[in-house]
């Protein structure tokens, strides 16, 4: 009986982290998309160099998507935060000159991150806590089975 307790546990947790994971990821992406449905981003195809605008649907048009860039981190404030700055940030954007998807620079990314950054706190603060409540509920649980 306890090896099915020590099965079955990690197992529920597991699926706890992940179930947490996508949910998360997803309100995140869902409410960057709301916060800037207005932003238009400047991106540079690397392909033509001809610059032009890109929505935050196109942006954020893939789950999973390589992303080239070059950054430098600053400490800001007395407890040694730090943020981090684009010097470069490139994606694959499609560019009607060139007439398909090219890596593309986008100008105005550090804009973007900082003011995003603000926004998704409180969506992991309270992923952390949902992680920490349910996890210590699924072994409480599962501990009364053993």
């Amino acid at each position: 009986m306890k090896i099915i307790g020590f099965v079955i546990g990690p197992l529920l947790l597991l699926i706890w982290l992940l179930a947490n994971t996508i949910y998360i990821v997803k309100k995140i992406k869902n409410a960057i998309k709301e916060k800037n449905k207005d932003t238009k981003l400047i991106v540079k195809c690397e392909n033509c160099n001809k610059e032009h605008e890109a929505t935050i649907d196109d942006f954020l048009s893939t789950y999973m998507s390589k992303t080239k860039s070059i950054t430098m981190s600053a400490n800001i404030g007395p407890l040694g935060a730090s943020s981090t700055h684009y010097n470069y940030f490139a994606k694959k954007f499609f560019c009607s000159t060139c007439n398909k998807k090219t890596w593309s620079e986008i100008k105005n990314y550090n804009d973007l991150a900082r003011k995003n950054t603000k926004l998704m706190m409180p969506f992991i603060v309270k992923y952390f806590a949902s992680l920490m409540i349910g996890g210590i509920l699924i072994m409480f649980v599962v501990n009364l089975f053993i």
